[in-house]
């Protein structure tokens, strides 16, 4: 029995494309900036450099780096998981803010 061949058409079903990062309004601009430097904060008290809490949480080292300069929108899904990462709940997070 010959094993099913796969046509190329179909080996790229499951490869994520990439998709550049969606354009940042200059209403959002200040608000992702104090996110991102409150997440670099959270990482430096817990000494961990970004590309290992990027891989931690099971993010691109430079997507967690866009994050943390306020660069780029977020999944609230790797957000949540930062904050699981730190221990910090949403309203924690965001309290001070």
């Amino acid at each position: 029995m010959n094993p099913k061949k796969i046509r190329p058409e179909q080996q790229n079903i499951a490869k994520k494309r990439y998709q550049p990062p969606k354009q940042i309004k200059i209403e959002h601009q200040e608000f992702l900036l104090k996110v991102g430097m409150k997440l670099q904060g959270l990482r430096k008290e817990k000494d961990i450099s970004s590309s290992g809490l990027a891989k931690q949480v099971g993010i691109s080292r430079n997507g967690y780096h866009l994050m943390e300069t306020g660069r780029v929108y977020f999944n609230l899904l790797t957000f949540l998981n930062i904050l699981g990462y730190h221990d910090k709940s949403v309203s924690d997070f965001f309290k001070d803010l």
